[in-house]
């Protein structure tokens, strides 16, 4: 999906630098700042949908909507870095879906025009036009114990 429908500067954290990307962990923040504008807070845009996904079970426990975010970069990276770990986890789960070795839009913005993804195969960030580029997204949640 896209991850808006213009260019807007969503609130979030906004860095051109890679670095000060990687060091952005509020994926909760930035997502609660950035669908506060049309462009983003649909279902259609990637951070309008991780603030509205829903995974509940027949019992009707689980996480609503509200309680997801669009990942920052940092948190993407930490995925990265477990993915096989948080895979095998999912693969335990009924009714999931594993991470894919592609990219993923990130809730850390570059520009009013380009927002961060992070490509699960090799880790490499880049920053992709939040208007023109389809991506993968996956909400996120924090544990609850």
């Amino acid at each position: 999906m896209l991850w808006s429908s213009a260019a807007v500067s969503g609130g979030g954290k906004t860095t051109p630098d890679r670095l000060v990307a990687f060091y952005d962990w509020s994926g909760n923040a930035n997502t609660a700042a950035q669908i506060t504008h049309a462009e983003c807070s649909s279902a259609a845009y990637a951070p309008g949908f991780c603030a509205q996904y829903s995974r509940v079970n027949a019992n009707g426990k689980g996480l609503t909507a509200g309680r997801w975010w669009l990942p920052s970069e940092g948190e993407l990276m930490m995925i990265y870095a477990n993915m096989r770990k948080i895979n095998y986890c999912l693969s335990l789960i009924e009714g999931t879906t594993q991470l894919s070795e592609t990219w993923y839009w990130s809730s850390t913005e570059y520009n009013e025009s380009f927002a961060w993804h992070l490509n699960l195969y090799d880790g490499i960030a880049n920053g992709h036009a939040k208007t023109a580029v389809k991506g993968r997204v996956r909400p996120v949640s924090a544990f609850l114990i």
